[in-house]
C-alpha cells in the first residue's frame, strides 16, 4: 500500500525537517477570503469579443479557488461567454463559462481553468495590482443595465 500527500499536508506534517516553522496560515489552513464584484451591461454600447471587463483587485500572489467561484445574472441576452483570470492567464480561473441563460454560474462550468493546480495570481504590466479581468470571449444581443456578479473565492499566498 503507497501513501500519498497534498502540498499543504506537507507544510503541515510534524515530520517535516523544519517543525519549528509554521507555514503562512491563508497559504496551509486554507483560510478563505471572499471578494465580490458587480458589473451593469453597458447601455448603447454593447460589450463584443475580446473586451475586457476589470473587475476588482485582490492581492498579487493570491491563489483563488475556481470550484468555489460563481457568477450570477439574470438572463444577460443572446450569447454571453467569458474567461476570468490576470494579465499574465485571462483563463486562469474560468475559460469559456457560458452566461447565455443567467442564474448561477461555476467558474469550473466550462473548461477547466489552469488555476486548479494552485496557480497563484502574478502583477502584470497593464495591470501591476493584482486586477482579476473577465475577457468576452463571445456576446451578441446583451440586454443592456443586466448587472453580473463576480464572486471570487481565493486564499493568500506568499505574494
Amino acid at each position: 500500500m503507497a501513501t500519498y500527500s497534498t502540498a499543504f499536508f506537507d507544510l503541515q506534517d510534524p515530520d517535516r525537517v523544519n517543525t519549528s516553522r509554521l507555514a503562512a496560515a491563508n497559504e496551509a489552513s486554507g483560510d478563505l477570503e471572499v471578494a465580490t464584484f458587480q458589473y451593469p451591461l453597458s447601455s448603447g454600447t454593447e460589450e463584443v469579443a475580446n473586451d475586457v471587463i476589470k473587475l476588482g483587485i485582490i492581492p498579487v500572489g493570491a491563489i483563488v479557488v475556481p470550484a468555489l467561484c460563481t457568477v450570477y445574472s439574470a438572463d444577460p441576452g443572446t450569447t454571453l461567454t467569458l474567461d476570468i483570470g490576470y494579465e499574465g492567464n485571462p483563463d486562469a480561473y474560468a475559460d469559456g463559462i457560458t452566461l447565455s441563460s443567467g442564474g448561477l454560474i461555476n467558474f469550473t462550468s466550462g473548461t477547466a481553468p489552469s488555476a486548479l493546480d494552485n496557480e497563484p495570481l502574478t502583477a502584470g504590466t497593464t495591470y501591476p495590482d493584482g486586477t482579476v479581468i473577465a475577457t468576452v470571449a463571445s456576446a451578441s444581443t446583451l440586454t443592456d443595465a443586466v448587472v453580473l456578479t463576480f464572486t471570487i473565492v481565493y486564499r493568500r499566498g506568499k505574494g
